[in-house]
């Protein structure tokens, strides 16, 4: 399986370069907008969505799955290696953003961005992870071409969904529900933000089952 995971990665290790002229991008777009404060996590999404496309794009071109299958490894270890590879992305494109937003924090404003935090970390990770748990089995069921118009739609909900959802409270910030809620994610965002996590890790297993059970039946 740790082959599998380090072929994903190569199959994309231009994508990490581009990834990082991507972010750059981002923090000077979003430096004196009310985006900012979601730079680092509409970034890191942005160069994880692009390499997990990328490396679905990759193994449809090169007939991967066939090569694969004719290896000495299981479905269920295919199936497992590419959502641990989503993971790795996730990985790598928060470290990217971090190396990046360590300079602008030092620069002038507006340039002068905060570092990496755990609300961007968890937001990341959440929004990856609902990204793959949603269109990995489309992928396992109908192949490349039809992931990347299936992603675009969930990317674009799931990219501007946080800016949103925080301008929609700013601007409704006397509604009682939204106080509320608020509240809650002053005084108990680490309980909150367990609980998406939890939430997240059992759409992953349904995700994962569902997508092995379809490439069980597949035939190569």
């Amino acid at each position: 399986m740790p082959q599998l995971i380090k072929k994903e990665l190569i199959l994309q290790k231009k994508m990490f370069i581009f990834g990082l002229l991507y972010s750059i991008f981002l923090f000077i777009v979003f430096s004196s907008n009310d985006f900012r404060d979601f730079a680092y996590s509409m970034a890191a999404i942005g160069i994880a969505y692009i390499t997990i496309i990328g490396i679905a794009q990759s193994e449809y071109k090169n007939n991967s799955d066939i090569i694969i299958n004719s290896l000495p490894t299981t479905r269920r270890e295919i199936v497992a290696a590419k959502y641990l590879s989503v993971v790795t992305c996730t990985v790598i494109a928060l470290l990217i953003v971090g190396a990046v937003g360590i300079p602008f924090s030092l620069m002038p404003a507006p340039f002068d961005y905060r570092l990496l935090n755990g609300v961007d970390i968890i937001t990341t990770i959440v929004c990856v992870l609902l990204l793959a748990a949603l269109s990995l089995p489309i992928y396992f069921w109908t192949g490349a071409p039809w992931i990347r118009v299936v992603n675009i739609v969930i990317f674009l909900l799931i990219f501007f969904a946080p800016a949103q959802i925080a301008e929609f409270a700013v601007n409704n910030h006397q509604s009682p529900t939204i106080a509320a809620i608020t509240q809650l994610i002053n005084y108990q965002s680490w309980q909150l933000a367990l609980g998406g996590m939890a939430v997240m890790l059992v759409l992953m297993t349904v995700s994962y089952y569902i997508s092995f059970c379809i490439y069980m039946k597949k035939d190569f």
